[in-house]
């Protein structure tokens, strides 16, 4: 992630970024410079930390959840757990994410991966990083939004011991491919909120005058792609801020801003806070 990728986005939005997402697979060390930039810049890093090698594809037996368990990666978790205490500043990290799916070598069902293996998987390397004293590691445990096969949340869930923040990834396609068409996002994601523990009908509420809650109702497309909702375990009132996503797979980066301009893809990003 360049840092001036963070000045464009800044720019363009009229804007600096409250979140940045980047993305490290489990070959790439602790991103420590990348961290001070978006610190620099006022805003959180967001670190998706993926167990496999990046672009190996789903059948990757070597980062099994069963060796993640069994600690053949100890030592490299350990690595990024001191290096992330030592920095010392927030940072939440979102390990394994999208794992009630079947396209990440992650999640159960694929890749020689059995029945409850992602939660011990999950627990293990929390606990790894926690030993080091990383105390300002936040937990982001992220799946997908249910679909028709896709592996039931209640067992992927770690604990709340275990999940600082509970997210939901939700992907419309619009009227961008011949097969798809618009999505509200009430439709999307309301699914996901009523299965993923912790996320019911009154923390996923919001006041009806709220802007979240309109464009949850709101069945028009304004040209969003993909709606990027974040719930802080323990909160229920909702804060927002309509946001334009950036998402590049090359340099990892998302950064999440205020929309500008329709012509932009955005994506809607809500927080609860207490």
């Amino acid at each position: 992630m360049a840092s001036t990728e963070l000045d464009e986005v800044a720019t363009v939005a009229g804007e600096v970024p409250s979140i940045v997402m980047s993305y490290k697979d489990f070959l790439q060390s602790p991103p420590i410079t990348e961290l001070d930039a978006v610190r620099s810049r006022g805003a959180t890093p967001l670190v998706t930390w993926e167990p496999w090698a990046w672009g190996g594809g789903v059948n990757q037996p070597a980062y099994s959840l069963a060796r993640i368990t069994a600690g053949d990666f100890d030592g490299y978790i350990s690595q990024w757990g001191q290096s992330l205490a030592a920095w010392g500043k927030p940072v939440m990290l979102r390990f394994a994410h999208e794992m009630n799916g079947n396209w990440y070598p992650w999640a159960e069902g694929v890749n020689g991966n059995q029945a409850g293996e992602y939660v011990a998987a999950w627990r293990h390397v929390h606990d790894v990083v926690a030993a080091t004293g990383a105390g300002n590691v936040q937990w982001v445990w992220s799946p997908n939004v249910p679909y028709w096969g896709a592996t039931d949340l209640a067992g992927l869930y770690p604990g709340p011991g275990y999940a600082d923040i509970v997210a939901l990834d939700g992907y419309n396609w619009g009227t961008s491919q011949t097969w798809s068409s618009w999505v509200a996002p009430v439709d999307l994601l309301g699914p996901g909120i009523s299965q993923a523990p912790h996320l019911g009908a009154r923390e996923a509420r919001a006041d009806r005058g709220n802007r979240v809650q309109r464009a949850w109702e709101d069945p028009r497309p304004p040209g969003t792609l993909t709606w990027c909702p974040i719930w802080p375990r323990s909160r229920t009132s909702w804060a927002s801020s309509g946001s334009t996503c950036k998402r590049k797979r090359t340099g990892g980066s998302t950064a999440v801003t205020r929309r500008r301009r329709p012509s932009n893809p955005p994506c809607w990003h809500g927080e609860a806070r207490g």
